[in-house]
């Protein structure tokens, strides 16, 4: 569903949830120039995420929306415990590197097709300049976790 300044998204994500969101980035006027393109990166890893690595039910939301002059994409999906932990531990070791662009492309020149750990996570930081924000609520035996950006120009 789309209205002004808001494109939102429930049900189960997949790789069509990803195509629509990258389609409808192309069309919003709200967001331009870098500040879109910052979002579609995001957008594709905090989706992909969501998908592969956060819990074997992909289901979740999807937002995107601008606020004052800002732009936001937030993410939720249902996390098993184990999968929490590890979440929890990645984005604190993200979160305590002094140049995360630095540290990705460090990553990235270091990687091969089958050892890609960390370069998502690392990237979303990149592309929200740490502007990240990570809640959770009890979801019986899961949680759910909504990862929350600021995007950046």
């Amino acid at each position: 569903m789309e209205l002004k300044n808001r494109i939102y998204y429930e049900g189960d994500l997949d790789e069509d949830v990803l195509i629509f969101f990258m389609k409808k980035t192309n069309t919003i006027d709200f967001c331009s120039g870098k500040t879109k393109s910052n979002l579609k990166i995001a957008l594709i890893e905090l989706i992909t995420n969501a998908i592969t690595h956060l819990s074997g039910v992909a289901y979740g939301r999807v937002l995107v929306t601008k606020q004052n002059d800002d732009c936001y994409v937030a993410v939720s999906n249902i996390v098993n415990p184990n999968s929490l932990v590890v979440l929890m531990d990645n984005i604190k070791r993200i979160k305590s590197i002094k140049d995360v662009k630095k540290e990705y492309n460090k990553l990235l020149a270091d990687a091969s097709f089958d050892k890609l750990v960390g370069l998502g996570l690392l990237e979303i930081f990149n592309k929200s300049n740490g502007n990240v924000e990570i809640t959770t609520e009890s979801a019986l035996e899961n949680t759910l976790v909504t990862i929350k950006l600021k995007i950046n120009g």
